[in-house]
Formats: C-alpha cells, structure tokens, sequence
C-alpha cells in the first residue's frame, strides 16, 4: 500500500490543517480530514486540480497528491528554511509587525489615507499626548511604519518583500542599500576625489621642488659655479667690494635654470603627472598603447619584418633593464654592439650573461695598478684565498656573493646594530663606512625616510644620476659632506664606483689580487698578502668607475688620477 502525506503551511490563520491521504492498490477511499486549533470544525476545502499549488497571504498553502515526489526529505528541508525566512523579511521593516496593520490601513490605501491614519494615530499615541511608556513604544513603531510607507520608493520594495519572502537577501540588500546607502551621485564623488588629490599631489611636489631648490642654493657647488657665472660674465674682472651677494638677478636666475635639470628627486611639478589629468588621459594612454601592440603583433609575428633599430634599441634596453635615459647616453658603438648581439632572444641572454660571469672582466683592472705592480714577479694570493682570510681574521663577517662577479664583506661588530652599513635595492649593492653630516638633508632631497641609512642614501643618489645622464657622478658626489668610503656595484649595468672623502677621513687601499681581481678594503695589512706592489692607497676626493674612465677627482672630474705605490709594501 502506498501512503502519501499531504504537506500544508498555514500561514497567518489560526490553525493548522493536515491532510492525509490514503490510497491502496485495491482501490481508493475518501482522504481524512483533521482540524487542530480553536474555534468550530470546519468542512474540508475542496480539493484542488491535481498538480496544482496555491499560496494566498493569510491562507493555506496545499500540495495535491500529483506531486509526490515533492514530499523528498530536500524538498522538505527547502519548505523548513523558507518557514524561518518568512519573518525575516518583515522584522527588517517593522520588526515582527506589519506596517499596513500599524497605521490600520488596507494593503491598496493611498498616500493620502495613510498619512491621515499617521495623524490620527499620532494624536492618540504621542508622547506628548500619553505619559503611557506602552503608548511611546507603539508610537515609535507607529512612525517608523509611516516612514517606510510615505516614501513611493520603500513602499514598492516594503511590498515586494511581502509578495517575495523567498528573496530575503536580496530584500536585505535593497533595505540596507536605501537607508545606509550613499544619497550622492557617485560621479560627483570621484570627481571631486580626484580634485582633492590632484590638488594634494601638486602641493606636495611643488613643495619638495622649492625645499630642494633652496637647499641646492646652499651648497658650495652651487656657490662656485654662481662664482663661475659671474666671472665668465665680467669677463674674468670682478668687484670685491659686490661680493656674490650683489650679483645680477639675471645671471642667478639663468644659473637657477640650469640647476633645475641638476635637482634629482624633486623635479618640477607638471600638470602632466597629476593623477586626475592621468586618469582623464586614461582612454587615450590605452588606445595609444592598444594600437602600438597592434602594430607590433601585425610587424613581427604576422609579417616577420625585421627589426627596425628604435625596436631593437628597445629590446635591447629592456632586457638589459637600462632606463630610457641612461640609454639614450650610452656612445653608440657600445649600442650598436649590444644590438647585435640580439639578447632579447633567450639564448643570446643566456650566453651575454654566461660570458660576462666567465670571463670576470667585469670591472677593468686600472692601468696605474698594473703599472705600479708590475715590478712584482707574481702578487701572493688569489681572490678566493683573500676573502677565506677576512672571514678567518674577523668575527660576524657579512659576506655577500654579487652573482658571479665578485663578493662583498664587512664586519659589524664595531658598529651599532641599528646603523647598518650595507643596502640593497633594484640589484645594486653599497657597502659604506663612515658619516655624513648631511645626511638629513639628503634624505628630505631624495624622499627618503628618517631610519634609512647613509648607504641607501647613496644608492638613491645614484639611480637619480643614472637615469639623468650625462651629468656625471661627480655632481652626487660633491654633495657628500662627512668622512666616508663606499663601494656600490651595480649589476644591471655592471658598473662599480669607489670614492673616498676629500680629506681621507676614512683610508681606503685598493690592489690587484693574483688571479686579476681588483681588491678595495680599509684593511691594510690583509691586501698586503694578496695585492703585492699592486697595493695603493685611495686617493681622498676621488672616486673611480669602470664606465666612466677609471679613476677621477669629483672635484676637477677632467683630470686624471695616478695612483701610487705604498710605502709600506714588502716587495
């Protein structure tokens, strides 16, 4: 026998009715009908068409025996859910009440009959006319039913909740969305964003730009070359009783504009690089970007077209990660070599770097080292053996392997913890020792923060110079006050640069090792085992680099420097 339960929710009535029904394979008898609640017995309803269902607000939801397959545990757990959500979509409203009910009106009442029930329930009900403190609370839910019921907007969605309680989270939303959304139109608000930060940007730039600009004007570069301008001028004559501070405001005005392109850190506010005029931009910055890929895909990899040179310099650059600007003042032959080699293919890549790590002629060897030590039948160790002995002879030793191009070490057990000797950033490493006196002042140039050191001040001063060349490294380095020593190398271009204070507060040797490395240290008596009549003293004020002509003074950068033989150095 097959036993069927008719499912029945009750909604908003007084009782509960279960339907059963019975059918047997022998044949059919009529379904029991059984009422649970107050009041009298009522007639069963009739019976609907088959496969049929109904759902009436405030009447009774039947399931016909058609549907027998609705009566699956899921499909009983839906029906379990649905009955809990349906106060849900109401208590976010009125809480448990109904609003129509609150203000006595019918579902259909009009604008004009709700808010004359709002006002004669008001003068029944208000605090103002029942001390009653039951009174207050209806008042308040009273009110609250008017405010939803007054505005077309939260009437439409109040009454879509009540036609759709299935939809609770979406009538959430919409509740939630028009009380505590925003009012304004969102355009306006991103323009006027936009604005505020395009106007804070602006300030903050042209503010960094003026602070530079006075603090430029301070040094003695700057008072040298002003010095400079004025006898060039005068034609080599000058008035002592003037001094520099009665030069014409012309000349200082023309030396001012020259020393705009010098100020690295802090350019020139544009209008071009404020963020609101970028995004005004941005349709076109993406066509224009769009339409070079185009060309691109439709140049070299539909038609196969060679490469032309604005395309392979590009390449070029960007594989060897070299800015634009550095680029642009690299001599042509070295280009034009590097072109050739073609290293945007991977295998070329690959050989380029295996080449230069092999061959370990990264930095030149200078020629005043080699001439200096060429009396030496043979220098003593080799670079490998050297650094072996500064792990052996110091404690807490830092030592830092620069790809295959050679190592760093340094000791810290002689300095404070929290004044770190040595950074990185952008694959460039600086290894310095000693104290700038200006330091504060570099860092408000460069946008630097309080905590960073003197190290990652000069590898911020030298991505500034490098990316604004051709003026040369002599400019950063006649802005460094203070006695001090460092060695940077930079591995995109893999460049090193030495320098040295101009009063030698820091000694600094320098030698070639036996295996052709060349060899910095403040350590005099380990290079002496290693660097032979090699060994030779820094000179103070002078830095050297492998691309730029090997060793310079920062203070007259078109002389060159010879180094000399240590007096100490056993032959």
């Amino acid at each position: 026998m097959d036993v069927f339960f008719g499912f029945l929710i009750a909604c908003e009535c007084n009782c509960v009715q279960l339907k059963v029904d019975n059918t047997g394979s022998g044949g059919g008898s009529d379904p029991g009908c059984y009422l649970i609640g107050a009041g009298e017995p009522r007639a069963p309803p009739p019976s609907p068409p088959p496969s049929t269902l109904h759902l009436q607000r405030g009447g009774l939801m039947m399931v016909s025996p058609a549907l027998r397959s609705l009566s699956s545990p899921p499909f009983l757990f839906f029906c379990c859910l649905l009955l809990l959500q349906l106060p849900i979509c109401r208590s976010i409203y009125c809480d448990e009440d109904d609003c129509y009910d609150l203000l006595g009106v019918s579902q259909s009442a009009n604008a004009s009959e709700i808010k004359k029930a709002y006002y004669k329930l008001s003068l029944k009900h208000h605090p103002d006319k029942n001390p009653d403190p039951e009174s207050r609370k209806l008042f308040v839910k009273i009110a609250n039913a008017y405010e939803i019921l007054k505005d077309e907007a939260t009437r439409e969605q109040y009454d879509y909740a009540i036609a759709h309680p299935e939809e609770v989270f979406y009538n959430t939303a919409r509740y939630y969305h028009a009380y505590y959304g925003h009012k304004t139109d969102p355009r306006a608000v991103l323009v006027g964003l936009l604005l505020v930060v395009s106007a804070l940007q602006y300030l903050n730039q042209w503010t960094r730009y003026t602070q530079a600009v006075t603090m430029v004007k301070k040094t003695p570069a700057y008072k040298n070359r002003l010095k400079a301008l004025e006898l060039e001028r005068s034609g080599g004559v000058t008035n002592k009783k003037k001094g520099l501070k009665q030069i014409d405001k012309n000349v200082e005005e023309k030396l001012s504009n020259e020393l705009e392109l010098h100020i690295q850190g802090a350019e020139k506010p544009s209008l071009w690089n404020l963020i609101g005029v970028q995004f005004v931009l941005l349709p076109y910055t993406l066509g224009k970007l769009l339409i070079w890929q185009s060309c691109w895909f439709w140049r070299y990899q539909i038609k196969k077209l060679p490469y032309s040179w604005d395309d392979a310099c590009y390449l070029t650059r960007s594989c060897l990660k070299i800015t634009s600007d550095a680029w642009r003042n690299i001599d042509e032959s070295t280009k034009s070599n590097l072109v050739q080699k073609r290293l945007w293919v991977k295998r070329n890549m690959d050989s380029y770097v295996a080449e230069m790590r092999k061959d370990g002629d990264v930095v030149a060897v200078p020629a005043e080292l080699m001439a200096v030590g060429s009396t030496t039948p043979c220098p003593r160790t080799p670079a490998s053996e050297l650094v072996s002995r500064f792990r052996e002879c110091a404690p807490r030793v830092m030592l830092l392997k620069v790809g295959g191009f050679g190592h760093l070490a340094f000791c810290r057990i002689a300095q404070p913890p929290i004044h770190t000797r040595f950074a990185a950033e952008d694959a460039i490493q600086c290894l310095f020792k000693g104290v700038l006196t200006n330091l504060g002042s570099l860092r408000e140039l460069h946008g630097l923060r309080k905590c960073d050191d003197e190290a990652v001040v000069v590898i911020k001063a030298y991505k500034v110079i490098r990316g604004r060349s051709p003026y040369p490294h002599s400019l950063m380095l006649s802005h460094l006050f203070g006695s001090f020593a460092f060695v940077l190398f930079d591995m995109n271009s893999s460049s090193i640069l030495v320098a040295s204070d101009v009063d030698g507060g820091v000694p600094l040797f320098w030698g070639i090792t036996s295996d052709g490395c060349l060899a910095f240290s403040d350590h005099l008596e380990l290079l002496k085992g290693s660097c032979g009549k090699s060994l030779a003293p820094f000179p103070p004020g002078c830095f050297y680099s492998n691309t730029l002509g090997g060793l310079k003074s920062y203070r007259s950068p078109g002389d060159r420097v010879i180094a000399v033989l240590e007096n100490e150095e056993e032959v």
